[in-house]
């Protein structure tokens, strides 16, 4: 019997030491549920206090794992742990309890770097400053947070795309519906906004009721346009909208003002103001219409957000003063005056918004010769459609005037090709005259006009 209870007695000392020694590579799964997105790699020390040289999450590194076994809780069936992540990415630290539903994380803290936590959402704009918060209560299943009480963040000196944000504070809990909702709103810095927000399991972000006022240049470089070279501001209201892996957007219901509106191929002269009312299209697409005021130009039109963030427009419209023209011409003896009209059935325009793809037509009523023999030569239409090279083409002649025009034309963003041959229908012998001031005379009394040359330069 004696012998018994010496083998008894030390079967309980050997599992009290195995329990005790036990070392952190068996521990650690004892005291977190398996994940499918989380990796724990160098481990060392023991049950009780183990140490992880790196700790992944979606095969990102955040830092090194600390922990702390608590032993009262285990006389109650527990399993409870403080711990603390420290890095680069990620610092945070709080108490771990093991549960069937996941991992609970009690008085969590954290802070991050803003650009760990733009790379976790799949941001592709630059964000500066540092982001720091708490969780009352967070349970997390697959790297996701299945439960979530009293969440909060607070991004400081915030910068997103070069534009100064100020302070950014958000409030958050785990919704019934499984997802992450709350509220943003930012003090200071060069734009304003103030919504609710819901972040789903799939990592798409959706605003609702969200106003904003912000420099065109971060709304471009949100929509994925950095190099837009966008000025003016844009405010308005989002009642709804959903953004896909980042900033795609996939549904959205709002509308927006566009102020002094411009970009590197358009002046704030030539637009002025451009108000846009959006909403999902039946194909899962973004469309609404678009107008603009105060410019030299109107243009109205309805669009859709294409492939590759094209701004498509259909059935617009557009007016112009020909004397905007004026650059391009630069023919002796032409007086560039009257209005341009034009309508197109297709235009998607892309960075800077410089058409893609075009089909439409451009009408200049009232070309004239000016001085001594002064002429009004009638109305010119170019018929306009895109070359596969990327560049604009097309035909120009005339609405059946005192002059016949037969031609062609090339422009791209940065240079223009025209030749145009220029006659007067029925032998006129005014418009003639005329012509031999601003072109090369032909024998058969027609005049060549050719111009070409390079935006922006004289």
């Amino acid at each position: 019997m004696r012998r018994f209870f010496v083998v008894v007695l030390l079967l309980i000392v050997a599992a009290t030491a195995a329990i005790w020694f036990c070392p952190a590579s068996f521990g650690y799964r004892y005291l977190m549920k398996p994940s499918k997105t989380v990796t724990l790699s160098d481990l060392s020390g023991t049950i009780w206090n183990g140490h992880a040289g790196s700790i992944s999450v979606r095969d990102r590194a955040l830092g090194q794992l600390d922990w702390h076994l608590r032993f009262k809780p285990l006389l109650e069936g527990r399993r409870v742990a403080d711990f603390a992540i420290s890095g680069d990415a990620l610092k945070t630290q709080g108490t771990l309890t093991k549960s069937p539903t996941g991992n609970t994380f009690d008085n969590l803290s954290f802070s991050l770097p803003a650009h760990t936590a733009a790379d976790m959402l799949q941001v592709t704009a630059k964000a500066e400053g540092d982001i720091e918060g708490s969780a009352a209560s967070l349970t997390v299943l697959d790297g996701w947070p299945t439960q979530l009480r009293d969440g909060k963040a607070r991004w400081i000196k915030a910068k997103l795309a070069d534009t100064e944000l100020g302070t950014v504070e958000t409030t958050f809990d785990a919704a019934a519906d499984g997802n992450i909702a709350g509220k943003v709103k930012n003090t200071g810095g060069g734009a304003q906004f103030d919504g609710a927000l819901k972040l789903k399991p799939t990592r798409d972000l959706e605003l609702n009721d969200f106003t904003f006022k912000l420099p065109a240049s971060l709304a471009t470089a949100l929509l994925g346009q950095p190099n837009a070279n966008a000025a003016g501001t844009i405010d308005g209201k989002l009642v709804h909208i959903l953004l896909r892996t980042g900033t795609a957007p996939a549904e959205a219901r709002g509308n927006l003002r566009w102020n002094d509106a411009a970009t590197a191929a358009v002046s704030h002269e030539l637009l002025g103001n451009v108000d846009a009312t959006f909403d999902t299209a039946a194909d899962g697409g973004i469309a609404g219409t678009l107008k603009n005021d105060g410019g030299h130009a109107q243009l109205a039109a309805k669009w859709k957000l294409g492939a590759g963030h094209a701004l498509e427009l259909t059935d617009a419209t557009l007016k112009f003063p020909a004397t905007l023209l004026a650059p391009l011409i630069r023919l002796p003896g032409i007086e560039v005056g009257g209005d341009v009209d034009g309508n197109f059935a297709r235009l998607t325009l892309r960075e800077s918004l410089w058409p893609s793809a075009i089909a439409g037509k451009l009408v200049w009523h009232g070309v004239t010769v000016s001085g001594v023999r002064q002429a009004t030569l009638g109305d010119m239409e170019w018929s306009l459609g895109t070359d596969p090279d990327g560049s604009i083409i097309g035909v120009i002649g005339d609405l059946g005037g005192p002059l016949q025009v037969n031609g062609t034309f090339k422009t791209t963003k940065t240079s223009y090709d025209a030749a145009v041959q220029l006659s007067a229908r029925g032998g006129d012998p005014a418009i003639a005259a005329a012509l031999r001031k601003i072109g090369t005379p032909q024998a058969d009394g027609s005049t060549i006009v050719q111009a070409n040359g390079e935006f922006g330069k004289k």
